[in-house]
């Protein structure tokens, strides 16, 4: 019940904390903040995109690299290209006990689940920005 509980708020926490960064346009010297039409998302919707971590992402990497008992947040950007590849990938916050390279890990494995961004009736690269929450207990 307990593991039921944690694995719950994990999701929770997983869905409630994507986030997307603006895709910058340089234009001469001009740096133009783009917002597309639609945003990228898994190709299953956010919960698929659950799913896909739960059956993916190996929630016992800090336990298994002797982590202390807490909390650990990695947050990751990656570019989805204009037809869904993701790019690019870069780990912006890393608590290390190979949570990092685990989250890296398994961006790299949605390669080519992505719907991309759109904006005026195309498809466009943008950079996707999340968080995944690893608790050691």
């Amino acid at each position: 019940m307990a593991k039921k509980i944690i694995l719950l708020f994990f999701m929770f926490l997983c869905t409630a904390c994507i986030h997307s960064y603006a895709q910058q346009t340089i234009v001469d010297t001009t740096v133009k903040l783009m917002v597309p039409d639609k945003l990228p998302e898994y190709i299953s919707g956010l919960e698929g995109w659950s799913i896909f971590l739960q059956r993916n992402l190996d929630r016992d990497v800090p336990s298994k690299n002797m982590a202390p008992v807490g909390k650990y947040v990695v947050v990751v950007s990656f570019l989805i290209d204009s037809v869904g590849r993701v790019n690019d990938i870069n780990v912006e916050h890393d608590p290390g006990y190979g949570t990092g390279k685990e989250v890296r890990r398994v961006v790299h494995l949605s390669d080519k689940r992505w719907k991309p961004a759109i904006d005026n009736g195309k498809p466009v690269a943008f950079r996707h920005r999340l968080s995944i929450t690893f608790l050691n207990q």
